[in-house]
């Protein structure tokens, strides 16, 4: 609804990232009212409501009181019933409609001639798409996926690369997008929290316990991450249940069987030889010796003289060097 003119459309109009912005400015600016009590106070935001459209509604000489209603009582009427009791100035069908009715219409001193004004289409700068694309929640929930899928897969996968620059790009972005849009901290919290316990269940023998509660948390978390009440900034269960069971399946099966593979013990290299046994092929003290093992010669030292001939027993991998030790019987 412009200053003195209103154009009733059959569809809701989109709001571009400027005035979403300042909507969203009037709104974080009406939840901090507070009480001398440090509290939210209802009536303090209902009072700031109240006399805010008032001003509007008064500035635009339209009808007062029933502006008032629509914030005291949450009024509704149709478009018809708003123009007869002068809540809109009009209503029109399409644009040239719209033109042709605020010809002649008098605007801060002067009159509009529109009736055969030529209509040149503004479009949004480059900036501006981008801007307006990735101002939703779904946009900033899924970036942040991105990010953790992304990190974690890097630091579990040393030397990939990219799966920590795709992270960490998402991630700043998610960053930008958390202070714009009114994100819960609670929400955030829970979400952490599920991921550390997605991690401890891969340490922890708890049967799965632990995945549970994560996929409980990230759900919650998720629920309470932005303001469901208002429709602009709710985050739909279409994507919250898809990303909670991803998530779970992610840490349980990828970055579940990746880490307890690093649990594993040694079956290659030279650590296997620890624990082996082998016949001396010199004298080995102290200062060192000769041993054959798995196709090839190894320098081996011990602090028991051990003969020529004897079986030893491998205790240490010390660089090219083996350190042994005479066999118990």
């Amino acid at each position: 609804m412009s200053d003195h003119s209103t154009q009733h459309a059959r569809r809701p109009a989109r709001l571009d990232p400027n005035n979403r912005a300042k909507l969203l400015g009037f709104r974080r600016a009406s939840r901090g009212l507070r009480r001398s009590d440090g509290r939210d106070c209802d009536q303090c935001r209902l009072f700031h409501y109240h006399r805010r459209i008032e001003a509007i509604a008064a500035r635009r000489h339209h009808n007062v009181e029933w502006a008032k209603s629509a914030v005291r009582e949450s009024a509704s009427i149709g478009a018809e019933k708003a123009l007869e009791l002068k809540v809109i100035d009009l209503i029109a069908v399409d644009l040239p409609d719209l033109l042709k009715q605020l010809n002649g219409r008098v605007v801060d001193g002067k009159t509009l001639k529109t009736a055969n004004g030529q209509v040149t289409e503004i479009k949004m700068s480059a900036s501006e798409r981008v801007f307006h694309t990735l101002w939703h929640p779904e946009v900033m929930f899924v970036l942040m996926l991105i990010a953790i899928y992304g990190i974690i897969g890097e630091m579990t996968t040393p030397g990939a690369i990219l799966p920590g620059v795709v992270g960490a790009i998402a991630l700043i972005l998610a960053l930008y997008m958390a202070a714009i849009l009114p994100v819960n901290a609670t929400g955030l919290v829970l979400i952490g929290l599920a991921l550390l316990l997605f991690i401890f269940d891969v340490y922890a023998p708890t049967h799965g316990v632990l995945t549970v509660g994560g996929v409980i948390s990230f759900l919650i978390g998720s629920l309470m991450l932005f303001n469901r009440t208002d429709p602009l900034f709710r985050l739909s269960l279409s994507y919250i249940i898809p990303a909670t069971l991803v998530t779970a399946a992610f840490f349980v099966f990828v970055i579940g069987k990746g880490l307890r593979a690093q649990l594993l013990p040694v079956r290659a290299g030279a650590e296997t030889m620890v624990g082996k046994t082998v016949t001396t092929l010199t004298p080995i003290d102290s200062r060192g010796g000769r041993i054959f093992i798995e196709g090839e010669y190894w320098n081996a030292v011990s602090d028991t003289p051990i003969d020529k001939g004897e079986v030893a027993e491998i205790a240490a991998v010390q660089g090219l060097t083996l350190k042994v030790k005479t066999k118990e019987k």
